[in-house]
């Protein structure tokens, strides 16, 4: 097992991290910006700046982090989601120098993180998806304009959030979509290009969690549902998935096994569709530890950040507790409309909050809105639901504006009680309003 590790991240998955480590008795670094330094997150054995706010030049710079780790003589490093968490060839570089990279190895990187190659790899395993192809420029762009069935979806080859992913339903809002797109999508991100895909009206959003060890052994955990989304970004997840058939779920289960055996990835995964009735789609692959892993462990009792060290140390799987219960997650965003901005979290039976404040005022916002997560537990989905109703009017934000009430909304609504909801729910719910400015 690892001695010493450092985590390169911040906010509340740092926390998240170093609170595993300091379990496991590994000794921690933490290596931040210089707005975060002014208050690290607890438990840290170790605090190292690795460069100014802009996340290019610390989050995001692989020299200047491997640096850090060289100085600080770690054994491995956890990247926890975002910043090079997908990157292939940072994965590579700690591997060049001797540093355990918590997370795929580059080549399993280099065929999952990009969405064009783990569709061809769903297409070898006679896995449906709905890619039509990738473009590289506005001349792809106008070649494609023409020759698709509309409506269609543009979103980049490489990338996370929700950013750069534009709806088109008609030939002559192609090409202006994709500028928007590429507006909108990270500079580092839109060299890779983007896809085109067929574009799937009502469906769910769905995902399974995968652990593989080195042996080939293989975990899969019940799917998420993920389909409540604010422009094309998770707000509300929920495990195990409401309304899937027993074939349903098996498709579902096979296609992961399938796509991860394919890629050789030796850790953590998450396999995602989008899912209509009993048809599904594969649509990518998150190779790293997700923002919603939080519910997986409430339904299981099991740590994924242990997991993901142990597999990268080279242990073998564990036998998995049976899942057991129903969980929910609800994601606090929000602007800062004060000097300071405080959170007074729910508590009581069933509940967790992952949150670090940190920063005060608009620090706090810098790198993402998320202020914190909300989630339930209890033995079946009603109690479950009842519970973050009641954990939602508990919780109290201050100094910031908050997506809150249309939280508590969407989990009174008809539809999510049945669990009968979509991808576009919550923008029919807003009436296309956007969340800060929306009020009932």
């Amino acid at each position: 097992m690892f001695g010493k590790v450092m985590v390169v991240n911040r906010g509340e998955i740092a926390l998240r991290v170093l609170r595993t480590l300091r379990e496991m008795a590994i000794e921690s670094v933490v290596a931040l910006s210089t707005v975060d330094l002014a208050q690290p997150p607890p438990l840290a054995d170790q605090v190292i700046c690795i460069g100014d706010g802009d996340p290019q030049r610390s989050y995001m710079n692989s020299h200047r982090i491997l640096s850090a780790a060289f100085a600080c003589q770690v054994d491995a490093l956890h990247p926890g989601y975002g910043f090079l968490s997908e990157d292939a060839s940072f994965s590579e570089l700690c591997a060049e120098i001797g540093v355990v990279f918590i997370g795929p190895s580059a080549e399993a990187l280099g065929k999952l993180s990009d969405k064009a190659s783990s569709c061809q790899l769903a297409a070898e395993h006679h896995i449906p998806h709905l890619l039509i192809d990738v473009m590289r420029g506005e001349e792809d762009a106008r070649r494609l304009s023409a020759a698709v069935d509309y409506p269609v979806v543009i979103k980049p080859v490489v990338g996370g959030g929700g950013r750069g992913i534009r709806i088109v339903e008609r030939p002559e809002d192609f090409l202006p979509q994709f500028k928007q797109a590429l507006v909108e999508t990270p500079s580092r991100l839109r060299y890779s290009g983007f896809l085109v895909e067929s574009y799937l009206e009502r469906a769910r959003h769905l995902e399974v969690q995968v652990l593989r060890d080195e042996d080939d052994n293989m975990v899969v955990f019940p799917p998420r549902d993920c389909s409540i989304q604010y422009r094309n970004q998770k707000w509300v997840e929920e495990t195990p998935a409401p309304l899937c058939s027993t074939q349903l779920l098996d498709k579902l289960e096979r296609g992961a096994r399938l796509i991860i055996e394919g890629s050789g990835l030796r850790g953590i995964a998450t396999v995602e569709y989008l899912v209509r009735g009993d048809e599904y789609y594969f649509i990518e692959v998150n190779p790293r530890l997700q923002v919603e892993h939080t519910i997986t462990e409430l339904v299981t009792g099991m740590d994924l950040v242990r997991e993901q060290i142990r597999l990268a140390a080279g242990e073998k799987l564990e036998d998995p507790p049976l899942p057991r219960g129903h969980a929910i997650e609800a994601r606090i965003y929000a602007l800062p409309s004060g000097e300071s901005v405080s959170l007074t979290p729910p508590g009581g039976p069933g509940v967790r909050v992952d949150a670090f404040l940190g920063q005060k005022g608009e620090a706090l916002f810098l790198y993402d809105p998320l202020l914190a997560k909300i989630c339930t537990w209890a033995p079946n989905r009603s109690m479950a639901i009842s519970r973050m109703r009641r954990a939602l009017e508990e919780t109290v934000v201050r100094g910031a504006v908050t997506n809150l009430h249309l939280l508590k909304k969407v989990i009174e609504s008809e539809a999510y009680i049945r669990g009968d909801y979509q991808i576009e729910t919550l923008h029919e719910m807003m009436g296309g309003e956007s969340w800060i400015s929306w009020r009932e």
